[in-house]
């Protein structure tokens, strides 16, 4: 019991070692602080000083002799640039807080920061400087934004814990940017994933290729064709399957083909053309096996052609001599004119159902053109009123005005009415049968004076 009490005592004086708050100038605007719990912040108006490796600034950097206590670091919203050497050396720090106001981190600012586990650099940063992380050795959680284009030489050497860093943007990197050990995960279209395999460096896909079917061709005699695949339309790489889990060098190629070959019929010459001999060729590449030769044209054929005797209605021909083949004449047929009609007198005639006729007149004995008198079309071609069979008697005035060309009354009717068909302008012809006994003069008044009316059957 005593013991303890004595022990306790002990405990009691021994003194508490405790850090007060130290603050100073890091520019003519800029502060720095660092808090009693190892907290360097850095604050007020930028720029922050210049701290060049062969300047006596950078053996006086104002926090560089607390290195001992600064657990972390915070630098205000506002500044844009971190200088070269600005948090060199500081191996207590484990963790930084950057402002998104940062687009420039300059040579080995964080180098030799031995504690640092992780570090997100701010979207806009374009470029990190040589040797910016070197010697960062616990560092193994980096956010590295699109906006960064750039990782210059060393950036990250000797950061043994770093054994995987996402480059989600078109970031490219010199060759001693990483460390060998590290895997690049990056885009497929991304300068990331062409600088990690051109400098022998492990890379892992950041997201998914965008593949697009390539159909098959078929070979042809003059080349390959290829089996389909699927292309990547950001990096161009080929897969053989939909799912990009088969990467191919090329697409896989199907073998020439023989030659598809085809027989060039002959052709014969003839009087106004030349021929040609058979032959073959591919239908595909057109390569010639068998050329063509071509034969000499042949003489003509010639045929008489006989005298053709001109009428009335068409003219005539002399006799000629022609080729039956391509046409030409030797002898071409003279024109003869046509003859003159032959005219007789005619009685009218009645039209029929599908004939024409005429009225009283001349005609042409040779081709029955009408020289003299008006041709009747026949009854098909005509608008025909039929009288029904039952009409005895036809009224007076019954049909004045009507329109037709053609009338025919049946066979019974006894009597036409006065002005019965008076002003029919347009009638033609009119068949008046045998059982008529009573048609007065003016039962056809004001109708077309050459009206044809047919009595024949009277």
């Amino acid at each position: 019991m005593k013991k303890l009490f004595f022990c306790v005592i002990v405990l009691l004086l021994i003194p508490v070692c405790c850090y007060a708050e130290v603050r100073g100038k890091a520019g003519e605007k800029a502060r720095w602080s660092i808090s009693e719990d190892g907290v360097l912040t850095i604050s007020g108006t930028p720029p922050l000083y210049t701290y060049d490796e062969y300047d006596d600034l950078y053996y006086e950097r104002p926090w560089f002799k607390y290195n001992d206590r600064i657990s972390s670091i915070t630098v205000n919203k506002g500044f844009i640039d971190l200088p070269a050497y600005c948090f060199y050396g500081l191996s207590n720090v484990t963790s930084v807080s950057l402002p998104d106001s940062i687009k420039y981190i300059g040579y080995a600012a964080f180098e030799g920061c031995s504690s640092l586990t992780s570090i997100v650099i701010p979207q806009g940063v374009k470029w990190i400087d040589f040797l910016t992380f070197s010697g960062c050795s616990n560092l193994s959680d980096i956010l590295i934004p699109e906006s960064v284009g750039v990782i210059q030489q060393g950036a990250f050497e000797r950061c043994r814990s770093l054994s995987k860093i996402i480059l989600p943007g078109n970031t490219d990197f010199v060759e001693d940017s990483f460390d060998k050990g590290i895997t690049i995960v990056s885009s497929c279209n991304s300068r990331s994933r062409a600088s990690a395999l051109e400098y022998g460096l492990k890379w892992e896909m950041y997201g998914t290729h965008d593949l697009v079917r390539q159909d098959g061709h078929e070979p042809t005699c003059v080349e390959p064709g290829n089996e389909p695949y699927w292309e990547c339309s950001k990096c161009h790489a080929y897969f053989s399957d939909s799912d990009g889990e088969n990467e191919i060098d090329a697409p896989v190629l199907i073998p020439i083909v023989d030659h598809t070959v085809v027989i060039d019929p002959e052709v014969p010459a003839t009087c106004t053309a030349t021929g040609l001999t058979a032959g073959s060729h591919c239908s595909v590449c057109h390569k010639v096996f068998v050329a063509q030769e071509v034969t000499e044209k042949i003489d003509h054929t010639y045929a008489f052609v006989p005298e053709v005797e001109a009428t009335c209605y068409s003219e005539g021909a002399s006799m000629g001599i022609i080729c039956n083949v391509c046409g030409k004449w030797l002898v071409a047929p003279t024109v003869t004119p046509m003859k003159s009609h032959t005219i007789v007198d005619s009685g009218a005639v009645a039209p029929t159902e599908t004939a024409a006729g005429h009225t009283e007149g001349k005609i042409c004995s040779v081709c029955g053109a009408i020289i003299e008198g008006i041709e009747i079309p026949a009854l098909c071609n005509m608008n025909v009123l039929y009288l029904p069979a039952s009409v005895k008697h036809i009224e007076d005035y019954s049909f004045t005005g009507i329109d037709c060309q053609a009338i025919i009354i049946p066979f019974g009717c006894e009597t036409i009415g006065e002005h019965a068909f008076a002003d029919c302008a347009s009638v033609l012809y009119v068949k008046i049968p045998s059982s008529v006994v009573s048609c007065p003069q003016n039962a056809f008044s004001e109708c077309n004076p050459d009206v044809f009316l047919d009595f024949s059957a009277n």
